[in-house]
């Protein structure tokens, strides 16, 4: 796993140097809704390609080139809770396509769990059976605009949570404008 996780890591600081400086975002708000899949076969979460719905919000300002990603997601676990608190900073690449919008972020990642109480003695995985735990997240995604489509944004993104708990989450949603241009 700390492979993966460096892997990750330089592809998206590579990504962020290689592009040239961004053009500053105008101001604006972006709510919507996303679903995922999450990839990873975790100790704790002993469960692999779990489905999430959430929620998410998007913020830019005139005088930043990032976006302030607020996340909820809550992931589908048999027999366990899993929810997801994410604050990342995106980057869009100026990459010049027309109407195709790749970006990067990294953040942090609040990640809550809970495991049913078992009777008997707990058994060494299952010792912790609630908590939180912090990781950090990197993201990589592609936002779609088109003319036709004024207020609505779509997107598709992969996020890395590294930490005590690791996900991979491919997600889609949309986002709907709400203040912006």
């Amino acid at each position: 796993m700390p492979h993966f996780r460096r892997s990750i890591a330089l592809a998206l600081f590579a990504l962020a140097n290689a592009a040239a400086p961004a053009a500053r975002a105008d101001a604006g708000v972006q709510v919507g809704a996303r679903t995922g899949v999450q990839l990873l076969d975790d100790n704790v979460l002993r469960h692999e390609n779990a489905l999430s719905v959430g929620a998410e919000a998007r913020f830019s300002f005139e005088l930043s080139p990032l976006i302030v990603n607020l996340t909820f997601d809550h992931f589908f676990i048999e027999d366990r809770t899993l929810f997801q608190l994410g604050a990342n900073a995106l980057y869009d690449l100026p990459l010049g396509l027309s109407f195709l919008y790749p970006y990067v972020g990294a953040g942090v990642g609040a990640t809550a769990f809970a495991v049913p109480e078992t009777s008997g003695p707990p058994v060494a995985e299952q010792r912790d059976s609630n908590g939180t735990r912090l990781g950090m997240n990197l993201v990589g995604g592609v936002r779609f605009e088109h003319v036709d489509l004024p207020v609505v944004r779509p997107f598709a993104q992969v996020m890395g949570s590294l930490g005590p708990i690791d996900l991979l989450t491919i997600f889609g949603g949309v986002l709907f404008e709400l203040v912006g241009d």
